[in-house]
């Protein structure tokens, strides 16, 4: 069990540097992508979200995140946090102007840190093994795209 030891005031510092790291990597490595679809979330055109993608697939391709295993978890949550982040953004005049789907988000934004606080593991790996809901929840925005 990682981290059994830990008080849970090291706990939290822990997660909240594995997190500072996180949105480093993310913010560093998918700079292009999430600027692409910021911007598309306040003028949608179709040719700004495909060269969104693309550059998003460039990067998942060339910086190795596409190799998987048990041992490259942390290294598998970067793009699909990303990819949950630019299907926000792509649907966010969708959701920005419903409350309950607000909150729903922000109660889906902190259930791996729940879950991480209560099992002592790495955040990513909380992270990855929460990200089940975002789909469904991008699911149900796509049918109203």
């Amino acid at each position: 069990m990682l981290g059994a030891n830990e008080t849970f005031s090291e706990r939290l510092a822990r997660y909240f540097n594995e997190t500072g790291y996180f949105l480093r990597l993310i913010i560093t490595r998918f700079t292009i992508p999430l600027v692409l679809f910021g911007f598309y979330a306040v003028r949608p055109r179709t040719w700004v979200a495909l060269i969104g993608l693309i550059a998003f697939s460039y990067v998942v391709v060339t910086q190795g995140y596409l190799l998987g295993g048990m041992d490259r978890y942390g290294r598998q949550t970067a793009p699909l946090v990303v990819a949950v982040i630019l299907s926000m953004l792509a649907t966010a005049r969708l959701w920005v102007h419903n409350r309950n789907a607000v909150y729903l988000l922000g109660a889906f934004a902190i259930l791996p840190f729940c879950t991480a606080i209560g099992t002592y593991n790495a955040l990513h790996t909380q992270i990855l093994f929460s990200l089940a809901p975002w789909r469904v929840l991008i699911g149900l925005l796509a049918q109203h795209f």
